[in-house]
C-alpha cells in the first residue's frame, strides 16, 4: 500500500459522484477526503494507472502539508475580540 493524494479536476458539485466511481474501480483502496478537491488514498501501486485513465483525478505522491486540515486557533481568536 502506497499513500497518495488525489485532486478531483472537475466541477466540485460532480466531487461526491466522481468519489463514489472511484470507489467502485478501487474497491481495495481506502479514501479519505480532506478538502473539497483533495481526497488521500491509500492503494496499490498497480491501481494508479486505473486512477488516471479515469480523467477525473490528477494522482500524486502525498506529503505532510497537503494532507494536513487546516487550523483555527479559536482561543487565540476570542482573546483578540475580548470574549
Amino acid at each position: 500500500m502506497t499513500h497518495m493524494v488525489l485532486t478531483f479536476r472537475g466541477l466540485a458539485g460532480d466531487r461526491s459522484a466522481a468519489l463514489e466511481r472511484l470507489r467502485v474501480v478501487l474497491p481495495s483502496a481506502v479514501l479519505t477526503p480532506k478538502t473539497s478537491t483533495l481526497v488521500e488514498a491509500q492503494m496499490n501501486e498497480e491501481e494508479i494507472p486505473l486512477v488516471v485513465k479515469t480523467g477525473e483525478w490528477d494522482v500524486a505522491p502525498s506529503t505532510f502539508a497537503e494532507i494536513r486540515p487546516p487550523t483555527l486557533d479559536m482561543g487565540a481568536l476570542r482573546k483578540k475580540l475580548g470574549r
